[in-house]
């Protein structure tokens, strides 16, 4: 429908009023960027920008800490990001002065060139530049400029945008196909989609063009990454030596159209590519975008919108294969679905991808974090049994206080705070709902001032209220996203019903007209329980259900029956009743009948007993919340019982 290039409302123009996502993001700034900041002096990763270590792998700061590792000042730099968005919506002059401090040391420790890097001044100061694979260098750069942007927006500064401007410049010259470039890539993709950022904010070119070149070269023949490797000074790790596809770099981007290797850095590819493809229109890439878009949501997602269904390289694996106690679904990686989604959009308008935002979002990525913005997870499995990750070498399923690797804990801080700017998009024609949540902006068309107002309780009631004010009489289109999981939306304006066939057009309902004063817009998006059913190629979930209301994902966990919650299953005929909890920020969570089953023995040739008893859902993000615990989202199902 857009008829240009759309871009999302940024969050600095959008506020969020009470509700879910205000809540979820007034924990982060009240708790977790204080944790954040304090577990980044901890480790070391603040003061790792002072410049102290020498050249040499084995020499500490003098005080005992390690040398830094190759991606640890990149926890800083998304913290700056976090807390920058946060200064809009809650000015803070202390938070602020602390930003300033750390961009201060960052500003110090730029080289006269413009580079960049702790480990690569301080430690390994002869292999800058020379393991792009496996070193993070270029994904340290992407998430300088990424806090630079975010704290030029926020502030109006330019004093960090001034150190990734020269970065970038130093960047630009050195990569590149042309005589005396290197046609690099970076291991860790990141620095694209970052770059793209960079050159909206500047409105300099040249860095779109390089991260367009960055996403062309990927995967060329000759093939950038084994030609590092036979350079002499390459610092090879032979017990570290993923294949080519690890790094989505098996074929050039273009000709991609599964998704492989690790999925966090697939998916901020994508993201990148998404970006190029929305900027330039590049058919090749376009397609292989849709086809890699398809092969994820299609074949390789969890339900709760996560991703990567191994620990073993953090990857994807093969169609299907989405084990539910193993599958590792980074909390990194669903912020990078979020991130990768929204970049669809751009694309193009259709509601699948909204939808995908949502539930990674919703789900996937909100698990990651406690209510009280205390706690984070790694890994997101499916099914958790205290113990299992420790027998089963795995992350824990529970969330901790922090991470030898603390890349999602400032991650999912930098999603939420600035989450107001994934809720509306703008182009020449008009302006886009892609998410639901109480908030309100304001921008002008030609002479007339434009203020939209949405009131809702979503995720958990479908009712959405938007009241448009304008200054005075102005054309132009507002199009709805009509969730694929709302199978009867309704659509009044003033009173009067919309006959939403007539204008829906790819999932978004579309009201063309001339708006004056105030117009009222209701839709009602009526949500019941429901349950999923999985492709039977899921071996790990076949023959069973998973509960889905609206865009939420519930499971069982042990705070609300006892272990093992695999001796439960639902009631044949069973129907769900909703209820508030409190002790769950005022979530709808569920009930419904169900059988326990039980057996004295290991094994027998009798059917274990049962017995009726209500069964309770909570939302999968929020489970743990109540204390560690048992969960499991897939519940058998199909007991009868008027048989206990």
């Amino acid at each position: 429908m857009f008829g240009s290039r759309s871009r999302p409302i940024p969050w600095s123009r959008v506020r969020l009023l009470r509700g879910y996502l205000d809540a979820r993001r007034a924990a982060v700034i009240e708790t977790t960027l204080p944790v954040i900041e304090q577990k980044c002096k901890e480790s070391g990763a603040w003061d790792a920008w002072q410049m102290k270590w020498k050249s040499d792998m084995d020499i500490s700061d003098g005080e005992g800490r390690p040398a830094p590792g190759v991606f640890l000042e990149s926890d800083v730099t998304k913290w700056i990001e976090a807390a920058a968005y946060s200064l809009i919506s809650h000015p803070d002059p202390k938070l602020e002065a602390r930003i300033d401090e750390a961009v201060s040391m960052i500003a110090a420790a730029q080289q006269q060139d413009g580079y960049v890097n702790v480990h690569f001044t301080c430690v390994r100061p002869q292999l800058r530049f020379m393991d792009l694979r496996t070193a993070h260098e270029l994904y340290c750069a992407g998430h300088l400029f990424e806090a630079a942007v975010a704290h030029h927006q926020a502030t109006g500064k330019k004093s960090l945008l001034h150190v990734a401007c020269r970065y970038a410049d130093l960047l630009v010259s050195k990569f590149g196909t042309n005589e005396g470039q290197t046609p690099g890539v970076c291991g860790h993709p990141e620095v694209e989609l970052a770059l793209m950022r960079l050159a909206e904010a500047t409105g300099e070119e040249r860095y779109a063009h390089l991260a367009a070149c960055f996403v062309r070269q990927r995967g060329q023949d000759p093939n950038f990454f084994l030609l590092e490797r036979e350079n002499p000074a390459y610092p090879w790790n032979r017990w570290w030596d993923p294949p080519l596809d690890y790094y989505q770099a098996h074929a050039p981007v273009a000709q991609q159209r599964t998704a492989e290797g690790h999925a966090v850095r697939a998916v901020y590819l994508y993201a990148g590519v998404a970006d190029v493809v929305a900027r330039t229109d590049d058919p090749q890439l376009r397609e292989a975008l849709l086809g890699l878009w398809k092969n994820v949501v299609e074949h390789r997602m969890y339900v709760t919108g996560g991703i990567g269904s191994t620990n073993h390289g953090e990857r994807f694996t093969v169609d299907y294969d989405l084990p539910n106690d193993v599958g590792y679904a980074e909390t990194c990686a669903a912020v990078g679905m979020v991130f990768w989604a929204q970049r669809m959009l751009a694309v193009a308008a259709q509601s699948e991808y909204g939808d995908v935002l949502e539930l990674a979002l919703f789900n996937g990525a909100l698990v990651g974090i406690s209510l009280d913005g205390r706690k984070f997870s790694y890994a997101n499995y499916l099914d958790v049994r205290p113990g299992w990750h420790v027998t089963r070498k795995l992350h824990p399923g529970h969330r901790q206080p922090w991470f030898h690797c603390a890349c999602c804990p400032p991650n999912i801080a930098r999603l939420l705070t600035s989450i107001s700017g994934f809720i509306y998009a703008r182009s020449e024609d008009g302006v886009r709902v892609d998410l639901y949540a109480a908030s309100e902006t304001e921008w002008t068309i030609g002479e007339a001032r434009v203020q939209l107002r949405q009131e809702t309780d979503y995720p958990w009631s479908g009712a959405v209220r938007i009241s448009v004010r304008t200054s005075s009489p102005v054309a132009f289109a507002m199009g709805l996203r009509l969730p694929g999981w709302c199978r009867a939306p309704a659509l009044s304006i003033d009173g009067e019903a919309v006959d939403l066939p007539a204008v829906t057009e790819k999932g978004y309902a579309w009201i063309h007209r001339v708006w004056n004063n105030e117009v009222v817009l209701e839709l009602e998006m009526p949500m019941t329980a429901e349950r999923l059913h999985a492709n039977p190629a899921v071996a790990a979930s076949a023959g069973k259900v998973a509960i889905r209301r609206g865009p939420t994902i519930y499971c069982m966990e042990s705070a609300d029956q006892p272990a093992p919650l695999s001796a439960f299953a639902l009631a044949k005929d069973a129907t769900f009743q909703e209820k508030r909890n409190a002790d769950l920020g005022g979530a709808v969570t569920l009930e419904t009948s169900g059988v326990a089953l039980s057996s004295p023995h290991l094994y027998s040739n009798q059917p274990p007993a049962v017995r009726a008893i209500t069964l309770r859902f909570v939302p999968y993000a929020l489970w743990g919340n109540r204390g560690d615990a048992e969960m499991q989202v897939w519940v058998n199902q199909h007991y009868d019982p008027a048989n206990a």
